[in-house]
């Protein structure tokens, strides 16, 4: 998306602190707004086939933060309008968040992905929303005490998509990422439930692994088990 200077949105300081050169979140963040509406626009019109009431996002580690960042900020774009794509809703219709991998998910089919095949068919022309071993989400990713907040500026409500999560015990960017997402939703009186999947080990950057004997490898049947149980994929 292109946008000028000008439409720069006051960030966080924790996340100017915690991207150092990345810290400019409001230009992936303005991309991402700019493909759910391009890609729902193009659903709309016939020009792809697919859905346009089932565009979500998948985000692998600093992408699942991305995600993140978008499911709570879809309402306003932030970038000025450059065609009709953008009077699109820009919210996705469901979130999933993991870690690695951080391209689009139609390049993981099939050689990269050999077990994602069936679980984000639906990527091939859409975005989906999930997030993989998140970071970062909250206020202090190394925290052996309290659950940590959300980074401000995230707030869940009842508009938040729902979220599929995934992540490791040993993450070293630490797990509270997603711990934090899920107990906000489950706050929130009315809002999508988020599926929460916490692994023993696996560590950080496992992406669509399909070593039977690792349990985190797991995580891609149990994606499309949720796409199916939100009407993604065909039950």
């Amino acid at each position: 998306a292109t946008a000028a200077a000008s439409a720069k949105p006051a960030w966080p300081a924790p996340w100017a602190g915690r991207l150092d050169a990345a810290a400019e979140i409001w230009r992936p963040l303005m991309d991402a707004q700019r493909a759910v509406g391009l890609v729902r626009a193009r659903c709309a019109a016939g020009v792809w086939r697919c859905n346009a009431s089932a565009v979500g996002v998948l985000g692998f580690s600093a992408g699942g933060g991305l995600a993140g960042a978008l499911s709570t900020h879809w309402r306003e774009r932030l970038y000025p309008p450059t065609d009709a794509a953008d009077t699109e809703s820009a919210r996705p219709d469901f979130s999933m968040v993991t870690k690695h991998h951080p391209r689009p998910c139609f390049q993981l089919l099939p050689q990269h992905c050999p077990r994602c095949v069936n679980s984000v068919v639906s990527c091939r022309l859409l975005l989906c929303a999930q997030m993989i071993y998140p970071a970062p989400l909250t206020v202090d990713m190394q925290t052996t005490s309290a659950l940590p907040p959300l980074l401000p500026g995230f707030e869940i409500d009842t508009q938040t998509p729902p979220a599929f999560l995934a992540q490791a015990t040993d993450d070293g960017f630490g797990v509270d990422n997603s711990l934090a997402w899920w107990a906000a939703a489950r706050r929130v009186v009315g809002a999508a439930p988020a599926e929460l999947n916490i692994f023993a080990s696996g560590g950080h950057g496992w992406g669509c692994c399909a070593d039977p004997s690792e349990a985190v490898c797991s995580w891609t049947a149990r994606a499309e088990r949720w796409l199916r149980d939100q009407g993604v994929l065909a039950q």
